[in-house]
């Protein structure tokens, strides 16, 4: 090899190198921040502070159990929410809600599907709720959302 050859050698190598270094750098950055995102997804989801939440509310809405089951027969979940506000109380105005930082309650059948066709959840929510197996047919679920869009699910048995 000439001289002259060696340095157009070392320009080649130093531009590949330049390439593929910008390739992996993208390609690390891009799956890093989707990862970054479902982890916090997954940390909205279920949290004890939530559960906790969401079992103290589903007590709390003991005594409208039976028509909100009655509802979601009817037409596979009752939003929570509006059937308060069909007896004039608002939901998230409260003060046993508003100690939570409950934002919305459904209480959906076993099988969820209702729930999750309409477009009363977020995107997010919907996948999470989409992947729960129904192994038990005769579960009603609450479905807490809290001002900070984390969740929880409550199970409520058919039998008393």
């Amino acid at each position: 090899m000439s001289k002259n050859n060696q340095g157009y050698f070392l320009v080649e190598t130093i531009i590949v190198l330049a390439i593929v270094a910008t390739i992996i750098t993208t390609l690390y950055v891009n799956s890093g921040q989707t990862y970054i995102k479902h982890k916090n997804e997954l940390t909205k989801y279920n949290t004890v502070d939530g559960l906790y939440s969401a079992n103290a509310v589903k007590k709390y809405l003991y005594t409208y159990e039976e028509d909100l089951k009655k509802a979601a027969k009817e037409n596979g979940y009752t939003n929570v929410n509006n059937y308060f506000k069909n007896k004039n109380l608002d939901l998230t105005k409260m003060d046993f809600f508003k100690e939570l930082n409950v934002n919305k309650v459904y209480l959906s059948l076993y099988d969820m599907k209702d729930l999750l066709k309409d477009n009363e959840l977020n995107t997010n929510i919907k996948e999470d709720l989409g992947n729960i197996e129904n192994d038990n047919k005769c579960v009603y679920r609450y479905i807490v959302i809290f001002n900070d869009y984390s969740y929880s699910v409550s199970n409520l048995s058919c039998i008393k």
